[in-house]
């Protein structure tokens, strides 16, 4: 016997002729809901789709910008971050996204002098790359980025700053 007959004998000894014609016909039914989608069975009145969510809507600059500015005032007086966001109606990935958003392409302040004075912790002082990128109060990757620009790289093995060869 192949594998096909002792299938159909195993649907003949527990399934009955009205059963398997209830199964194949859900079948079709599934399989039509699939291909074709539920056109039929709304017009029936059987289901009803739900319906589909408005686009989100986007800030303009000037909204983020502001949203930005607010929640920089309340986060200085002490707010959190979610505080912040419930208060401005917002939900709290938004509300750091647009803040991290709006902070790109600032100047640093008087990033020469917290770069000569990360150069000077690290060569002088002997401090670590990460340790005086903390100390001057600018992140890491900015102080590297930095430094390549006006011609400088850390060297590990050494522990200094040196001038790019």
């Amino acid at each position: 016997m192949s594998q096909y007959d002792d299938m159909l004998t195993l649907l003949d000894s527990s399934l009955t002729s009205k059963e398997v014609d209830y199964c194949l016909a859900n079948y079709k039914l599934l399989h039509d809901c699939k291909t074709k989608g539920f056109k039929m069975l709304e017009k029936m009145g059987l289901i009803a789709m739900p319906a589909k969510p408005s686009a989100r809507a986007l800030l303009t600059k000037a909204e983020s910008s502001k949203l930005a500015a607010d929640a920089a005032k309340l986060m200085a007086r002490g707010k959190t971050c979610q505080q912040v966001a419930d208060k401005l109606g917002v939900k709290e990935w938004t509300l750091r996204h647009h803040i991290a958003k709006r902070r790109q392409g600032k100047p640093i302040k008087y990033i020469d002098k917290k770069l000569d004075e990360a150069i000077r912790l690290v060569n002088e002082d002997g401090y670590r790359f990460m340790e005086s990128a903390r100390m001057v109060g600018v992140s890491h990757k900015t102080l590297r980025y930095q430094m390549k620009k006006r011609g400088y790289q850390y060297n590990s093995k050494t522990v200094k700053m040196e001038a790019i060869k």
